[in-house]
């Protein structure tokens, strides 16, 4: 079983990932906030820019829509690792949403979207253990 936390003082789920993008040759840790209302996993500008992902060389975009409104951002294969201490490592390939810098993101988490298609419908359970 793949165990979460609850991320400091948000009291929010995160799961931790390994991220694998060969196009962009780039690879990582990212804390994901579980999203089990989002329909892509979404790496946001903080963690973009600390896994050096070189934004000129980002191409193929697509609309998303959102409690804020539309925006206009990336999308890649990507590879998700998460691993269960000695006993398994789950992989997910995944198509990455990469979103635009913007100034009034820039503290948000990276999202995953935990209960969409893009991670084959599996769907994560969260047990608070206090």
């Amino acid at each position: 079983m793949l165990a979460g936390r609850f991320g400091g003082t948000t009291e929010r789920p995160y799961m931790e990932a390994f991220v694998w993008i060969p196009s962009l040759r780039v690879m990582g840790a990212v804390s994901f906030l579980l999203d089990t209302g989002a329909d892509s996993t979404v790496l946001m500008q903080l963690d973009a820019i600390r896994l050096n992902i070189d934004y000129a060389s980002l191409t193929e975009t697509r609309i998303n829509t959102g409690i804020g409104g539309n925006s206009t951002d990336w999308i890649v294969p990507a590879t998700l690792l998460f691993s269960e201490p000695r006993v398994k490592i789950y992989g997910y390939d995944i198509t990455l949403t990469i979103v635009q810098p913007k100034p009034e993101l820039e503290t948000c988490p990276s999202f995953w979207a935990a209960t969409s298609s893009t991670n084959g419908g599996w769907f994560t359970t969260c047990r608070p253990t206090r």
